[in-house]
């Protein structure tokens, strides 16, 4: 993103980021992986924008999009669409480790955004 150095006001510096989240993330996820249900998956980065760093369960966002923004989403479509951010680098997991038990701890899983630039647009820098 060397482009948004360019910019000399914060209007363009946004816009810019906007324009990239949208027309270039967000579009590639749904051609390449054949995605039909673009609000939902719109719905579930906003979502993971909003809670980055907390303990993130495709179940409960499944349960979440039911009660909260009337719509049937699974969890198998979740995880899904969860494969997708990661594989086009939008989203990183981290799993938690146990130094004395020296393994990974079933715990949920937390998600971070590759680029903090591109969480803020997809917030509308509201954080």
């Amino acid at each position: 993103m060397p482009q948004i150095l360019e910019f000399d006001s914060e209007k363009k510096k946004s816009d810019y980021l906007k324009n990239l989240y949208e027309l270039t993330y967000m579009k590639d996820i749904q051609e390449r992986n054949h995605l039909r249900n673009a609000d939902g998956l719109f719905t579930l980065v906003h979502l993971l924008a909003s809670c980055i760093g907390s303990p993130t369960n495709p179940k409960r966002i499944s349960d979440t999009f039911k009660s909260v923004e009337k719509k049937s989403v699974t969890d198998k479509t979740i995880s899904n669409y969860i494969e997708c951010l990661k594989d086009a680098f939008l989203i990183e997991e981290a799993l938690r480790y146990d130094v004395k038990g020296r393994k990974y701890i079933g715990t949920e899983i937390k998600y971070y955004f590759e680029d903090i630039g591109l969480r803020n647009a997809i917030l509308n820098f509201r954080q």
